[in-house]
């Protein structure tokens, strides 16, 4: 039984660990792609660029 304790709690700190990776990814990527995207598009269509990719990682931070 206390195995089975051990492999839930496991699980359950791993993905917000993983879902954490993945934004922290995101937002060193943002601050490498907006620069770019602001120096070729106007403001408003960067940062609805940068607003419509981040919907997708909102599930993971959950």
């Amino acid at each position: 039984m206390k195995d089975k304790d051990t492999i839930i709690i496991k699980e359950a700190y791993h993905v917000p660990d993983l879902a954490y990776f993945f934004f922290r990814m995101f937002l060193s990527l943002s601050s490498i792609v907006f620069p770019v995207l602001l120096h070729h598009y106007p403001l408003d269509l960067s940062v609805r660029f940068i607003y419509d990719l981040l919907p997708s990682f909102l599930p993971l931070l959950q």
